[in-house]
């Protein structure tokens, strides 16, 4: 921290090798059907965060640090002197407690890059109500989103296509009072490529701050340039770079013809922007520096804040777990936060049910073949299927089914929504009016599973089924415990009208329910060839274990069982009463009442039907017992693992490669859409206008496509319900066993090096339980205080 005033200098690489580099630098956004949640910095990873923070603050004029007054609401009621302390000294930064409460009344503005265009706004506006600016970014989004609607044989390009709508547009001149303008995209370049290489040329644009400018422009229209990158994560790495080359050449297409036109309309004004254009490129690194040691007191405080938490976190997992008594029934949980007070609540009155936490997939990456032609993938987002799943539908279930799907499409589409309003409009008065004066509970769809394929597109073999099944069972660390009935409980969110409820379902399920996976499995491990294959892999299930599958409703706290589902009466009325029992201590955060929530979701105009995983800040990955009766307030996930069976460390690899990955993300997309909401969140969600059926939202009718999570989804109207800290990863292992995975494991291990995430090695009954792994190696830390 003590380096904070160096200068931090763009790679000088050559022109072609910046502009890639700016490219691959964008994250990408799922469309809202399987919207997960993503860290919008995940392409900068394999750099200090406090670099990247630094570059990308000052590039777009973010906040990604918390605010002053969060830390000043901390100081002396969570944060002490000695979380300062400690925290100054893991940075290697002076503690001097004066200077860092004084960092927090700094009121100074941090430098920010700005684009050529916006200094030409600083001269004058040409329009009385539009900058230069905000018609850039409204133009380029409205033609994007135009352009993914477009049907049949599309252009060449997403850059051609805008090239020649905007070169036969003859209201934006009139619009901007800029009379002529049209002419000067005539001249343009005709290739994404030719167009960047001409741009940055015309613009005075260094190889060595080319880069940046590239990245830059690119997080003016970042909700666009996501989708652009989601494109190459479905189709490949050449793609990618193809698709976002386009968002890009637009984007710089516009600076270009500003700086052209200007120059032969408006010279004085155009010379003075210019001026300061490049004034700002010459003094580009010296800005960034200037950025960083402005906010290295920052991370101080952060630092503290979080271990504050793990204070808390890792004193409260010293003290003595409930124990189990003769196991009835083993319930393995989604990891995801909002099982653990459930799960809790389960435990505590009925000791001789344990829970269990492993990725909400289940270890089945399925996609599932569904009504109307289409597929759903029911995995995480850095997973690829291996089964495809049919359902066993009767005829009239299926045409109902395929109804619904068009219905939904034509409702969605651009060309079709209005006219759908009008056609069946009338019709949907009634359902409306009863849906809001008496909405009725949810219904879960039931599954009845059909044929199983393969990623070859033939029958799943019980082979194939035995080693999945085999390896769940393993990673649950149950294979020689089985209890009579274990259930497999998957969860969902039944709410209506968000556009972004795909978020608030099962990020590794690919946001969607885990209801689907869940039934896969069981229906798997009841099978007696399956479970004839799993003796060849040391594996017996005794014929008195029953499998049942269930899916939570995070909404309600009601979970819903399989209609083939045999379950004793008495363990159905248990899972009851934990629902029960976590509405009652859920409903006064909601304002709401215990009996409010089972309703709450089927109200249409509803802002927070739920929190969601608002105030996630831990991951544990240790055997249920070692938490078991200990209160973790919902902010932990909890993945079952027992290193003593785990001697090659398969195991902990497979969780830190992907849950923990996974966790990772939605901590940071909660964190940066806490900090900045008008930059990385989706504004208010009151506002929200579907893009392109299921693309992602815009809103209101202007701007660029949002990314992240909408205001309401973590502020309750008077204050925030999320604490911005980065996750606090706790492995109940030795530490050189851990050291031995992470290096299998180059992008996790880059991840915790480079101050991404937090990891704590946990060795109960040892003279120094809990170390912390740093650049350095591991680092005893003492949470006594």
């Amino acid at each position: 921290m003590n380096q904070a005033a160096e200068v931090v200098q763009s790679t000088d690489m050559p022109l072609d090798e910046a502009v890639h580099a700016a490219i691959q630098r964008i994250a990408p956004q799922w469309p809202l059907d399987q919207w997960i949640a993503v860290n919008p910095l995940w392409q900068w990873r394999e750099q200090p965060v406090e670099e990247v923070v630094a570059r990308v603050t000052y590039l777009c004029g973010a906040r990604i640090l918390p605010e002053s007054r969060w830390f000043e609401q901390q100081w002396q009621s969570v944060l002490q002197h000695r979380h300062l302390q400690q925290a100054a000294s893991l940075l290697d930064a002076e503690c001097d407690i004066e200077a860092l409460r004084e960092a927090l009344d700094d009121k100074r503005p941090l430098p920010r890059w700005r684009a050529y265009s916006e200094f030409l706004d600083a001269e004058g506006r040409s329009s009385p109500t539009l900058s230069w600016h905000d018609e850039i970014i409204q133009q380029i989004s409205q033609q994007c989103a135009d352009y993914t609607q477009l049907q049949g044989q599309k252009p060449d390009s997403l850059y051609r296509y805008w090239l020649d709508s905007v070169s036969h547009d003859l209201g934006l001149p009139v619009l901007m009072g800029a009379r002529g303008l049209e002419q000067h995209f005539a001249t343009l370049p005709d290739t994404p490529q030719a167009l960047v290489q001409h741009g940055l040329a015309s613009l005075g644009v260094s190889p060595a701050c080319a880069g940046d400018v590239c990245y830059a422009l690119l997080l003016d229209v970042k909700g666009w340039a996501s989708w652009a990158a989601h494109q190459g994560w479905q189709n490949g790495a050449l793609e990618n770079e193809e698709q976002l080359f386009n968002v890009l050449a637009i984007r710089m297409a516009w600076e270009c013809v500003l700086f052209d036109y200007h120059a032969d309309v408006a010279p004085e004004s155009h010379q003075r922007a210019r001026q300061r254009w490049q004034q700002q490129l010459l003094n580009h690194s010296q800005r960034l520096a200037t950025v960083r040691q402005m906010q290295s007191p920052l991370w101080v405080w952060l630092r503290a804040a979080e271990l504050a938490y793990q204070q808390g976190l890792l004193t409260t997992l010293g003290h003595t777990p409930q124990q189990t008594e003769d196991v009835q029934m083993q319930a393995a949980f989604c990891i995801d936060v909002r099982s653990e007070p459930f799960r809790r609540a389960l435990e505590r009155d009925n000791p001789d049910i344990e829970t269990l936490g492993f990725a909400g997939f289940f270890g089945v990456a399925l996609s599932t073949r569904c009504h109307g032609g289409f597929t759903q993938r029911h995995l995480p987002g850095l997973l690829e299927p291996q089964f495809t799943l049919t359902f066993d539908d009767d005829s009239r279930t299926r045409q109902r089914g395929r109804s619904k799907w068009l219905t939904g499409q034509l409702k969605g589409a651009g060309p079709t929504m209005f006219a759908g309003v009008e056609a069946w409009g009338a019709l949907d008065a009634w359902r409306m009016l009863r849906n809001t004066v008496r909405p009725a509970p949810a219904k879960i769809t039931r599954l009845r599973p059909g044929q199983v394929l393969d990623h070859q597109g033939q029958p799943a073999s019980a082979e194939q089924k035995a080693e999945l099944c085999a390896g769940v069972l393993q990673h649950l660390g149950i294979t020689q415990r089985l209890a009579p009935w274990v259930a497999i409980v998957g969860h969902t969110s039944e709410h209506l009208n968000n556009p972004q409820r795909s978020g608030f379902e099962c990020g590794a399920c690919g946001g969607q329910g885990g209801l689907a996976n869940a039934t896969v499995l069981v229906t798997w491990l009841n099978d007696p060839e399956v479970r004839q294959a799993l003796l060849s892999l040391e594996i017996h299930i005794p014929a008195s274990t029953q499998f049942v599958a269930a899916v939570h409703d995070t909404v309600t706290d009601q979970v819903h069982w399989q209609d083939d589902c045999s379950l004793p009466e008495h363990l159905r009325q248990a899972f009851d009463r934990a629902g029960a029992e976590n509405r009652r201590q859920r409903a006064p955060g909601l304002s709401d009442s215990a009996d409010g929530l089972l309703l709450r979701g089927r109200q249409w105009s509803q802002l927070r039907p739920e929190w969601g995983l608002a105030n996630n800040a831990g991951f544990i990955i240790a055997p249920r017992k070692a938490t078991r009766g200990i209160n973790l307030q919902g902010r932990t996930f909890l993945h079952e693992y027992d290193g003593a069976s785990d001697t090659n460390g398969e195991r902990l690899l497979q969780i830190i490669s992907a849950p923990m990955v996974v966790a990772h993300w939605i901590s940071m997309q909660y964190l940066m859409s806490r900090t900045d909401n008008r930059q990385f969140g989706a504004g208010d969600k009151m506002l929200h206008n579907v893009v392109g059926n299921h693309l992602g939202v815009f809103e209101g009718n202007a701007g660029d496509l949002r990314i992240g999570l909408s205001k309401q989804s973590i502020h309750d109207g008077a204050d925030w319900r999320h604490e911005p800290l980065r996750l606090s990863v706790v492995v109940q292992a030795g530490a050189e066993h851990i050291d031995s995975v992470l290096e299998r494991a180059p992008v996790v291990k880059t991840l915790i090096t480079k101050g991404w995430v937090h990891l704590i090695c946990w060795q109960p009954h040892t003279p120094q339980p809990f170390r912390l792994r740093t650049t350095e190696g591991w680092v005893a830390l003492d949470y006594s205080f």
